[in-house]
C-alpha cells in the first residue's frame, strides 16, 4: 500500500500540511498561481489517505463550506485537479499513441535492442503524476462534499449557486473568471475513456486508486440530486443539478471557456507536457482537445468493466481495503458463505459469485480476466497475515470481533476502513498501537446509529462496480424525452459483437462460441482509435453516426449471472432489458436463463426468512393493543425496515419485475418446466433439493415469498407481482417436483383457510361488492382479505392448469398432494360464495377420482399410490375432460380463462422510483466503505426514522452508548 497512512491520522494543527490546508479553507483568496497551492498537493500521499472524519478535517471543511463562494479556492483548487487529470490522461493517449505506431512500424516483428517507447523513466514518470492526483482527488472530495451539503440546504437553490462556487472569481490575474465545475468532470470522464483504451494502465495500483477516486469525487459532485427533495425531469421545467446535467448535453459548448496565456500555461504547466503539445502540433495530432469523451464512449469502458472485472492490483489501496474488509468479516462469529460461496445475511454483500462449472465451460476455460471470490478472499487474506507480526494480526481480529458484536452493525467498519490500517495493523514498536487502539474504540463509540441500511460490500474490483453505478445513474435521469439522454440513445442500440468477423462463423446465442476464447474477445473494442481519427465536435454526430455501441452478449450474459444476486447487478440488467431491444431479444432466444434466474430466487428466498425477522413478536404484540386495527396500523406494526432480513423494498421490486419480464415470453415456462435442470440448489435449506427443473424451484420460492409477504410485509406490489408471475408460467407448469407439489397444495389450502376465516370475520356491509364476482382479479388489495383472495385465486388457478388434460400424466405428484389435503380441500372448494364453480370443477374432479382409485387399489404409500395413478392416466384425463365440459369453451374464451398472459410496463415517470433507488444503492452499497455520505441530509431516498425505539422490549436504549460500548470493547480486545 502506497502513502503515508500514520501521517495522515496524526495530523494536528502544526503540521505544515494542516498549516497550507486552513489557509485554502479560510475566506482569504490564493491566486491559483500562487506557490502554496503546489506546496499543499505536493501532500498528495497523506490527502490519498485523508477521510473525514478527522478532527482538522472536519473543521476545515465546514471553513471551505461557509467561504468556497467569497475566497473561490474551491475552485482554484478544481482548476489544479482538471490540470492534472488532463496531462495524466495526455500522458497516456501519447503512451499509446506511440506504442500502435511502433507495432505497426515493426509489422509485429520483436527486436531486442528497440527500446520500449513506454520505458521505464516514463513509467516512473506516470505513477508520480498518478499519485499526485490520486491525493488531490481526495482532498477534493472531502473539501467538496460539506460545500454541496450546505448549497443544497440554502432556500431557492439553484444551478447558479453550484456554478458560483465552482466558478474561479479572478483578482485581477487572470482577464476572465473561469469555470471549474464542469470542466472538472469533463477531465474525470475523460480519464475514464482513456483508460477503457488502455486496460493495461489498471496493472498500476497507482492508476487503479486515481480511478476509484476520480469515481467517488465524480458521485460527490453529482450529490445536488441526492441531498435536495426530489424531482424527476419530468416535473421540473430548468435545471437545478448543474453538474450532473451538463453530461447529458450534447455538445462541447462547456469546453469553449476563455483561456488566457496565464490559464493555458496552467494547463500544461510542466515542461514534458509542453514537449508533448509541441510535438503534436508538429503531427497535426489533438492530443490536447478539450474533450475526448462521448456517451458510447463511456457505456463501452464501464460495460467492459462489468465483462472483465479487473481486479485491484496488489499494493494499491483497494486492494488493501478489500483484504481488511474479507480478515474483518472472517473474524465475526457465524458470518460464513453459504455451500454456494456466498454470504447468507444481506450486510454482507459480495460483488461477485464464485465463477460455477458451467461458466468455466461456456468460457472455454479462458478464466484469466474473471475473477474467483472465495479464492481472492483465503489467498488475499493469507498473504497479508503472513505480512503483518502476529500480535498486530490479533489485535485486528479481536478488535474488529469486538466492535461487530457489539455494535450490533456491520456498517461500522466501512467507516474506517483507514482508521483500522492506522491504529491496528500499522502498529509501532513501544506499544504504540495499544493507544491508537483505544482512541479508535472511543471514535467508533461517539458515531451516531446511520440513518441508511448500509452493507458491507466487499469487491475486489471497485472500479466495475463504480462504473456500474455511474451507468444506472446516467442511464435512469433525464427520460422525459429519449434525446434528452445521450446515454439511453447509445443503449438502445446497443448490438452483440460477435458476430462482426465473418470468418469466425456463427454461434446461437446460448452456446458457447466454437472459436477460441482467447483474452482478445473479451477486450474492449478499439473503437476509441477509429474513431480519434474521426472525432467531431459534437456529442450528437457520434450517437447518430454509424458506429452502435458494441459488447459480447455472451460474456455479459456470465458476467450477470455472477453480479444478479447483489442490488447493483439486478438493476443494471433491468436497465438494459429496458434500454436495449436487441439485448431483450438475445436474452429471450436463450434457453438456459437458470443463469439468470437462480440468483434472482435466492435473493427473494433469504428475504423471506421469518426466522431472522427480529421484530415479528413485538410487531404482534403492539397489533394487539388495538382491539380492531386497521389495515395500514398492522402494516405498520409488522413492517420495519431496521428488522427485515434485507436491505430495502426496492431490491425485492427489482428482482420480481425481472422475473415477471422473463415469464412474459411463452418460451419462458416450457423451457423452464422441460429443458433446464438445477442439478443442486445450494442455499435452498428446508429440503436437499437435486436434478430438480427450473420451474420447480420458481415456484417454490414464489410460494415462499407470498406466505411471507403475507404474513409480515403485506407489500401491494410484490404480492401482485408474484402472482403474475405464478400465473404467466401456470400453463406450461409439467414435471412439477415432488416437493414443489406438496408445498403448491399445502399453502393453497393454507391460504384459502385464511381466506374463509377472513371472510366470515368481516361485516355483511362490506361483503356486498363481492357477490357475483367474476374470475377476474381486483385491482384493490387494501385490505388482508383481498389480498388472500388475490393469492387464494392465483394458486388455484396455477393448480387447475397443472390438471389439464395435457398436463396430467406429468404431474403425478401434484395430484398425489392434491388427494393428501383432499380433506380440507374439498371442504374449502365448496364455499361457492368464494370460490366459483368454474375455477374449481377440475380440481375437485381430478382430486375425487384419483383418491377413489387410490382406495380401490388400496394403495397405503406414496410409491404405490404414484403407480396407481401412473396405471390410470386414461381415468384421471377422463374426469378432467368431464369437468370441463360443464363449461363449453367459448364461454371460457370469454372470460379470459386461458389467457395467463401479464406483461410489465414502466410507469409514466419511471425517474420517480429508480433515480432514488440508484442513488440508494451507491449510498449504501458501492461507496459504503469509501465515502462518509453525510446521512442525516440525504432527501432523495426515504432514511430510517431515527428513533431509538427498541424493537424487542418496551423500553427505549439508545443503540451505542459511548462509555458502556467503548469499555465492553476494550475487554473483548
Amino acid at each position: 500500500m502506497w502513502g503515508n497512512p500514520e501521517r495522515a491520522a496524526s495530523l494536528t494543527g502544526n503540521d505544515t500540511l494542516a498549516s497550507l490546508l486552513y489557509q485554502v479553507c479560510s475566506p482569504a483568496h490564493i491566486p491559483w498561481s500562487d506557490e502554496r497551492w503546489q506546496e499543499l498537493l505536493h501532500g498528495y500521499d497523506v490527502w490519498v489517505h485523508m477521510e473525514d472524519s478527522h478532527a482538522l478535517m472536519q473543521q476545515y471543511a465546514q471553513s471551505m463550506a461557509k467561504h468556497a463562494e467569497m475566497s473561490s479556492n474551491l475552485a482554484a483548487l478544481s482548476l489544479h485537479v482538471t490540470r492534472m487529470l488532463r496531462e495524466l490522461v495526455r500522458d497516456m493517449r501519447i503512451s499509446q499513441e506511440g506504442e500502435e505506431d511502433m507495432s505497426s512500424k515493426t509489422n509485429g516483428e520483436s527486436f531486442i535492442d528497440q527500446p520500449a517507447i513506454d520505458d521505464f523513466s516514463k513509467r516512473i514518470s506516470r505513477v508520480a503524476k498518478a499519485r499526485a492526483t490520486a491525493g488531490s482527488l481526495q482532498l477534493l472530495q472531502l473539501l467538496s462534499h460539506p460545500v454541496i451539503v450546505h448549497i443544497c440546504k440554502t432556500a431557492n437553490v439553484s444551478v447558479d449557486n453550484l456554478n458560483d462556487v465552482f466558478t474561479y472569481r479572478t483578482r485581477g490575474d487572470l482577464p476572465l473568471d473561469q469555470p471549474a465545475g464542469i470542466p472538472l468532470v469533463h477531465s474525470i470522464l475523460d480519464l475514464i475513456t482513456a483508460v477503457g483504451t488502455n486496460p493495461s494502465v489498471l496493472n498500476t495500483p497507482e492508476l487503479y486508486d486515481t480511478v476509484v477516486l476520480a469515481f467517488h469525487l465524480l458521485f460527490v459532485l453529482c450529490g445536488t440530486q441526492l441531498y435536495r427533495p426530489f424531482e424527476s425531469s419530468f416535473e421540473r421545467n430548468t435545471p437545478i443539478h448543474g453538474i450532473l446535467e451538463a453530461m447529458f448535453q450534447q455538445d462541447d459548448s462547456d469546453d469553449s471557456i476563455e483561456e488566457s496565456t496565464n490559464l493555458q500555461s496552467l494547463w500544461m504547466s510542466s515542461r514534458s507536457s509542453l514537449s508533448i503539445r509541441s510535438s503534436s502540433k508538429k503531427s497535426g495530432k489533438r492530443v490536447g482537445k478539450r474533450r475526448i469523451w462521448t456517451p458510447r464512449s463511456i457505456l463501452q469502458t464501464c460495460l467492459q468493466w462489468q465483462l472483465d472485472r479487473p481486479r485491484a492490483p496488489e499494493g494499491s489501496l483497494s486492494h488493501y481495503y478489500f483484504i481488511l474488509a474479507n480478515a474483518a468479516v472472517n473474524t465475526k462469529g457465524g458470518e460464513k458463505p453459504g455451500q454456494d460461496g456466498i454470504y447468507e445475511s444481506y450486510m454482507i454483500v459480495q460483488a461477485t459469485a464464485p465463477m460455477s462449472k458451467k461458466d468455466i465451460d461456456n468460457l472455454g476455460g479462458t478464466l484469466s480476466h474473471f475473477s474467483t471470490t472465495a479464492n481472492d478472499v483465503s489467498s488475499d487474506g493469507g498473504q497479508v497475515a503472513s505480512k503483518r507480526s502476529s500480535e498486530s494480526h490479533n489485535i485486528i481480529l479481536d478488535a474488529t470481533k469486538g466492535v461487530l458484536t457489539l455494535g450490533g452493525k456491520i456498517i461500522l467498519l466501512p467507516f474506517r476502513l483507514v482508521t483500522l490500517v492506522v491504529g491496528v495493523f500499522a502498529a509501532n514498536k513501544k506499544g504504540s498501537h495499544q493507544l491508537r487502539q483505544g482512541e479508535m474504540m472511543k471514535k467508533i463509540a461517539s458515531t451516531s446509529t446511520s440513518r441508511t441500511r448500509d452493507v458491507l460490500w466487499l469487491s475486489n474490483s471497485q472500479i466495475a462496480d463504480l462504473a456500474s453505478s455511474l451507468i444506472l445513474l446516467l442511464a435512469n435521469n433525464n427520460r422525459n424525452a429519449e434525446h434528452n439522454n445521450p446515454f439511453r440513445s447509445q443503449l438502445k442500440r446497443l448490438a452483440d459483437n460477435r458476430w462482426e468477423d465473418n470468418d469466425e462463423g456463427l454461434a446461437l446465442p446460448d452456446l458457447p462460441s466454437l472459436r477460441s476464447t482467447e483474452e482478445d474477445s473479451f477486450r474492449i473494442d478499439d473503437f476509441h482509435t477509429e474513431e480519434n481519427g474521426r472525432r467531431k465536435s459534437s456529442v450528437t454526430s457520434v450517437c447518430n453516426g454509424d458506429y452502435p455501441l458494441t459488447l459480447n452478449f455472451e460474456s455479459l450474459f456470465i458476467a450477470f449471472g455472477r453480479t444478479l444476486h447483489t442490488e447493483v447487478g439486478a438493476l443494471l440488467l433491468y436497465t438494459l432489458l429496458q434500454s436495449s431491444p436487441s439485448f431483450a431479444e438475445s436474452l429471450a432466444a436463450r434457453s438456459d436463463l437458470d443463469t439468470l434466474v437462480m440468483p434472482l430466487l435466492r435473493t427473494l428466498y433469504f428475504a423471506s426468512r421469518s426466522q431472522t425477522y427480529i421484530s415479528k413478536d413485538y410487531a404482534a404484540r403492539r397489533a394487539s393493543t388495538s382491539p380492531s386495527p386497521s389495515h395500514s396500523q398492522v402494516l405498520n406494526s409488522r413492517y420495519d425496515i431496521r428488522s427485515c432480513p434485507f436491505r430495502s423494498l426496492s431490491q425485492l421490486y427489482v428482482n420480481i419485475i425481472l422475473l415477471l419480464l422473463f415469464s412474459q415470453d411463452s418460451s419462458f415456462g416450457r423451457d423452464a418446466f422441460k429443458r433446464v435442470i438445477v442439478s443442486d440448489v445450494l442455499w435452498y435449506k428446508e429440503r436437499h433439493l437435486k436434478n430438480i427443473n427450473l420451474g420447480s424451484v420458481l415456484i417454490l420460492t414464489m410460494l415462499r415469498s407470498l406466505v411471507f409477504n403475507l404474513s409480515r410485509l403485506q407489500d401491494v406490489f410484490m404480492l401482485s407481482n408474484c402472482c403474475a408471475v405464478l400465473m404467466n408460467i401456470s400453463i406450461s407448469v409439467v414435471g412439477l417436483h415432488e416437493y414443489a407439489s406438496m408445498r403448491l397444495a399445502s399453502v393453497a389450502v393454507t391460504i384459502m383457510k385464511k381466506h374463509v376465516k377472513l371472510d366470515d370475520s368481516t361485516p355483511e356491509s362490506d361483503k356486498g361488492r363481492r357477490e357475483n364476482q367474476s374470475l377476474e382479479l381486483e385491482e384493490d388489495l387494501s385490505s388482508s382479505l383481498e389480498m388472500h383472495a388475490e393469492v387464494a385465486h392465483t394458486l388455484l388457478a396455477v393448480i387447475k392448469q397443472s390438471l389439464s388434460p395435457d398436463n396430467i400424466e406429468e404431474n403425478l405428484h401434484l395430484i398425489y398432494a392434491l388427494v393428501y389435503y383432499q380433506t380440507d380441500l374439498i371442504k374449502l372448494c365448496n364455499n361457492k360464495n368464494l370460490y366459483s364453480p368454474r375455477e374449481i370443477e377440475r380440481i375437485k374432479a381430478v382430486t375425487l377420482k384419483a383418491s377413489s382409485l387410490i382406495q380401490n387399489e388400496g394403495a397405503r404409500s406414496a410409491p404405490k399410490a404414484l403407480k396407481v395413478l401412473e396405471m390410470q392416466i386414461e381415468s384421471l384425463v377422463a374426469a378432467a375432460n368431464a369437468a370441463d365440459a360443464k363449461f363449453p369453451s367459448k364461454r371460457r374464451r370469454a372470460a379470459g380463462e386461458d389467457d395467463f398472459t401479464f406483461t410489465y410496463e414502466e410507469e409514466s415517470d419511471p425517474e420517480i422510483f429508480f433515480v432514488p433507488y440508484v442513488w440508494d444503492i451507491i449510498v449504501c452499497c458501492t461507496t459504503s466503505t469509501n465515502i462518509s455520505w453525510k446521512k442525516d441530509n440525504i432527501q432523495a431516498f426515504s432514511l430510517l426514522d431515527g428513533g431509538d425505539e427498541d424493537f424487542l422490549g418496551d423500553e427505549v436504549t439508545p443503540i451505542h452508548e459511548a462509555e458502556a460500548f467503548a469499555d465492553n470493547a476494550e475487554e473483548l480486545v
